[in-house]
């Protein structure tokens, strides 16, 4: 009989039992933890650096600036009796307070980034921080008499803006922020209150300018056009774009009148450009407090501006209405480069349509003329076509001359796009002069202008154009087919 092997014995652990043991060996850990941490001492965080501030007063107690830069001379802002600041030298002149607030909250903000050096620990050469002499130095007095005076030197190298500075009688170098130290370079005239110009480029109706530059144009309902140095029309493009610089002109500082500047100095005595702007009259309408619909007419004005000498420092003088004023050249710095050649019109055939009142075409062998009338278009229940904004749509009619119906318009508007094509090839030689009759000539009558242009020969392959009696560019002699296939 085989013997029955005996199987050994196992004592198993439920799971939830051994999760418990489990927990628990964990809390006797943390509580190990607990009770090591509470012996040992918490170690000190590091305190924060305290904040260094140059001027620790505030502005409102602040009883004047005294101002010094390098090559400006050196001004003073005290604190009048109703808490305004003026020029010492002269109080009587306004001052701009947006620039006043400026300089305030930067006295107020004034606090340094780093300690670079001090003095007491070892001699320094303050040149080496650009304040032995300082670029600028403000001597800050109090309404209690307590005076601070702030150096300030050059740019020092870092990752954002900062300049070396330091208290007079002290030994530390420090660094501020360079944004701060924008206003303690202003100088005094730049302080000065002023009224910027306010033009409106939908109003110019003429520029006149003379001296180092002769350009005259106005406007006219078809384009601007040029009466010096010569007649010519101006192409509409290069014409808007100097109404948009004019209408941006902005000046930086105003030095004063005549009579405090030294013309002579500026430049201004003899400027070197003389412009006048004239705006056309127009009317400026409102509603008063009460309701009440005003209106005010403004009679047509011409303005003056005179530019002198530049300023050394990519800016430029001026006189603008009896004031003399100092300006960037990035705002007006355009008048001095103006090459009025530039502005010619070089697509002479642009009447639109509704603009054009009639166009003849004169070669050796015929003559074609036609009349435009713009008419109020119909629709099929004979009421008046409006778009969908409510204006009234119109047709043209184009008469030839000696017709008495009008002719297919989409004929003579499909050939008048084709001449609208007209471009110029190059400019004619500058001792060219047309001889004889020309090849062809056409003239064109807008609401406002009447041009006429004509062809004469000039090479194998082109014409000259005149224009107005201007030649000065030549075209391809192929534009004869596109004439000579008028309706």
């Amino acid at each position: 009989m085989d013997k029955v092997p005996h199987k050994k014995n196992h004592l198993s652990l439920r799971r939830p039992v051994l999760l418990m043991i489990l927990l628990g060996l964990l809390a006797l850990c943390l509580g190990a933890i607990l009770l090591l941490n509470a012996t040992q001492p918490m170690p000190d965080m590091p305190e924060q650096a305290e904040t260094i501030w140059l001027l620790p007063r505030a502005s409102q107690e602040i009883q004047s600036v005294t101002h010094s830069n390098r090559g400006s001379t050196p001004y003073t802002l005290q604190r009048d009796a109703d808490g305004r600041f003026t020029l010492a030298e002269k109080p009587s002149i306004p001052l701009r307070s947006t620039l006043l607030e400026q300089l305030m909250d930067s006295l107020n903000a004034l606090y340094a980034v780093h300690l670079v050096a001090d003095a007491a620990d070892s001699p320094l050469h303050l040149a080496d921080f650009g304040l032995e002499p300082p670029q600028a130095w403000l001597t800050i007095r109090y309404q209690d008499g307590e005076e601070i005076t702030l150096l300030i030197g050059k740019e020092a190298v870092s990752d954002v803006p900062q300049t070396y500075c330091m208290l007079g009688g002290g030994s530390r170098v420090y660094t501020l922020y360079t944004d701060l130290t924008e206003p303690f370079y202003y100088e005094a005239e730049y302080l000065r209150d002023f009224t910027q110009p306010e033009l409106d480029a939908a109003l110019l109706d003429r520029i006149d300018i003379t001296g180092d530059i002769t350009f005259s144009l106005s406007y006219t309902p078809s384009g601007w056009q040029q009466h010096t140095p010569f007649s010519y029309p101006l192409a509409k493009g290069r014409t808007d774009f100097l109404l948009s610089q004019i209408e941006s002109m902005a000046f930086e500082s105003c030095l004063g009148t005549p009579e405090e500047v030294d013309m002579d100095a500026l430049g201004l005595t003899n400027p070197c450009l003389t412009v006048h702007l004239t705006q056309a009259a127009s009317v400026i309408s409102g509603v008063t407090a009460e309701g009440e619909a005003v209106s005010l007419d403004v009679p047509e004005t011409t303005y003056t501006l005179l530019l002198g000498h530049e300023t050394g420092k990519s800016g430029v003088y001026l006189q603008w209405e009896g004031m003399v004023y100092k300006a960037s050249n990035f705002l007006l710095g355009f008048w001095k480069t103006l090459e009025p050649a530039s502005f010619l019109l070089t697509s002479p055939i642009n009447f639109l349509i509704n603009d054009l009142i009639a166009l003849s075409l004169e070669t050796p062998t015929h003559t074609r003329s036609y009349t435009v009338q713009m008419v109020e278009s119909i629709t099929e229940n004979n009421q008046i076509a409006t778009d969908e904004y409510g204006q009234i749509l119109y047709d043209a009619l184009i008469y030839r001359a000696g017709d008495a119906e009008p002719m297919n318009a989409e004929t003579f508007l499909s050939w008048y796009v084709s001449l609208a094509e007209l471009a110029p090839s190059g400019k004619v030689d500058a001792s060219y002069q047309p001889l004889g009759e020309p090849l062809a000539a056409l003239t064109l009558q807008s609401q406002s202008v009447t041009r006429r242009l004509a062809f004469y020969p000039y090479d194998a392959l082109h014409m000259a154009l005149s224009l107005d009696g201007e030649c000065l560019y030549y075209v391809e002699r192929s534009f004869l087919t596109a004439l000579n296939a008028a309706p």
